[in-house]
């Protein structure tokens, strides 16, 4: 007769067994089936583009790689329900579970961005690494206002996407800190700010500014044309100011209350879901 403690290790040990054995089954169960990267970082699921416009879009990654450290892929899908077992019940968390799978921008301390364009969703995805946080988001919403969204109204997915690089490129360059939209920075050039075609005029302008204020005090023409150029610099706050007052609703700054993407009627929104994940990023729809 086998004693207690004997059928006790017995089953302990068929217990472990039975567990390690269900292990590899539990984990193909519930690992996300995500598509595999492309060494090229552009993924064309979709068929939405060209073999010479696929090559064009390698390339300009390729070199923002290189040249910037700037890790960026593009993916277009027909649909994310097209894909079972992932995270696709919004865009936003099927961006976040693909930018993971992919690990874009891992080795460079999570500073990468995908592109995602679900054509038959009619929506677009821009997911920023955990590196950008929600800090750039306004930024993304600006790229994808600007860039992607009026293309994608017209059917033009290819100038979409090509254009939407183009400005990703620009917009996230770790050495620009000034958004870009549609070809040019929002804010003056700091190089051109610090040219002599710059402080030359500027120095001469303030010598003659100091000289009414020396002579005719607040009485000269010196005062009248600061208090013109403060009107004018002030004027866009005092603006913003009045649409918050007049406009119902609490008060909140430019970018989040949405202007910008309702000026253009573009159906955009920043940020991500509760299940876009730690990352920032933009979505927009057509």
């Amino acid at each position: 007769m086998r004693s207690p403690t004997t059928w006790s290790r017995r089953t302990k040990l068929a217990s472990a067994l039975a567990f390690l054995a269900l292990v590899p089954a539990l984990a193909g169960c519930t690992r996300p089936d995500y598509p595999p990267r492309p060494a090229d970082g552009v993924a064309d699921f979709a068929g939405l583009l060209s073999d010479e416009q696929k090559q064009s879009l390698a390339e300009r990654i390729a070199k923002a790689r290189e040249e910037k450290n700037l890790e960026l892929a593009v993916a277009t899908v027909g649909s994310i329900r097209d894909f079972k077992d992932t995270s696709n019940n919004s865009i936003e968390a099927f961006a976040w579970g693909l930018f993971r799978a992919w690990e874009i921008g891992k080795k460079r301390n999570y500073t990468g961005v995908l592109l995602l364009v679900a054509r038959e969703d009619r929506q677009v995805r821009i997911e920023l690494g955990d590196a950008w946080r929600r800090s750039r988001d306004a930024d993304a919403q600006g790229v994808m206002s600007v860039a992607i969204l009026p293309a994608c109204r017209e059917g033009d997915y290819p100038r979409a996407i090509s254009n939407g690089v183009d400005a990703l490129i620009v917009e996230f360059d770790p050495a620009h800190k000034k958004p870009y939209y549609g070809g040019s920075y929002w804010g003056p050039s700091w190089a051109l700010m610090t040219s002599w075609k710059f402080l030359v005029p500027t120095g001469i302008f303030i010598l003659f500014i100091a000289r009414s204020f020396w002579r005719d005090g607040a009485a000269g023409w010196g005062w009248t044309v600061i208090t013109a150029v403060g009107d004018i610099l002030l004027f866009p706050f005092r603006l913003l100011g009045w649409v918050a007052d007049y406009g119902g609703g609490p008060r909140r700054g430019f970018w989040s209350s949405g202007h910008y993407s309702s000026w253009g009627s573009f159906g955009g929104s920043g940020g991500g879901s509760s299940s876009g994940g730690s990352g920032g990023g933009a979505t927009g729809s057509w």
